[in-house]
């Protein structure tokens, strides 16, 4: 009998240890945490993700050892590198190919094609700028980038370039390598996979030339990210991303 309460006992403990408790913040926390983050990262959060954005934050905690989220404010003031850290904790970190597929599928049948009739239509230079806010690791970039090649006609005649920025700098270096597991591009449909991919070391896969010629990742510092892009974008896509900013931001996009 001993031996059986031993046995559970042990493995309350090692659960206790294991499985890092919830812990929120309290009112007056929480609305500072959303204002800080907010100005320095250009993320909104609403009292609904408040939840969201402790455990995030209790990710770096408990990384760095702190015991408290003012420890780690104070942290972070004296370690501004620490913020890189923490925007990788935030943001999506894994995606996937053709995620959304009705969006892409509407973008590729309807939305691209009147915008190259409008610019035809007026008349001037051929180019197409599309941005992918909040791109990960640049799944939904290069399905954009894919989605353009497949609905612009004669797309060589076409400056078509699509832009892909995400908070995350370890996010961005690996959206420019362009190699990905075969399980992310599951959703992809088997025509534009033989067009655009290729296999690659490791029995991971590649994006092709083809499609990586008109992507660029560059790194926008998130005060600047909004004005800067939708002044240079003929069209902004915004999938999980848009949870992470303002109204008034996503007012200004849709724009």
């Amino acid at each position: 009998m001993h031996g059986s309460d031993d046995r559970s006992l042990v493995t309350a403990t090692r659960q206790r240890w294991t499985t890092p408790p919830t812990v929120g913040l309290d009112a007056a926390e929480g609305a500072e945490w959303v204002l800080v983050i907010a100005e320095r990262l250009g993320l909104h959060f609403t009292p609904e993700r408040l939840q969201s954005l402790a455990d995030r934050l209790w990710v770096r905690i408990r990384a760095l050892d702190l015991g408290s989220p003012a420890l780690y404010r104070a942290y972070l003031l004296s370690h501004p590198q620490e913020w890189e850290a923490l925007a990788d904790a935030i943001v999506v970190n894994e995606s996937r190919f053709f995620r959304e597929a009705s969006l892409f599928q509407a973008l590729g049948e309807h939305i691209l094609p009147q915008l190259v009739r409008r610019r035809d239509e007026v008349g001037g230079r051929r180019e197409l700028s599309l941005w992918s806010a909040g791109c990960s690791t640049g799944e939904e970039a290069y399905t954009l980038a894919m989605t353009a090649l497949e609905s612009v006609p004669l797309p060589s005649l076409w400056d078509v370039q699509v832009l892909g920025t995400d908070l995350s700098g370890q996010n961005l270096a690996r959206a420019r390598e362009g190699v990905y597991e075969p399980r992310r591009l599951e959703s992809l449909p088997q025509p534009w996979f033989d067009r655009y991919v290729q296999p690659c070391s490791g029995g991971r896969v590649r994006v092709r030339e083809s499609a990586r010629a008109i992507e660029a990742f560059p790194i926008v510092p998130p005060s600047q990210q909004v004005i800067a892009m939708r002044t240079l974008t003929t069209l902004v896509v915004l999938v999980l991303v848009g949870l992470f900013f303002a109204p008034q931001i996503v007012e200004i996009l849709a724009r």
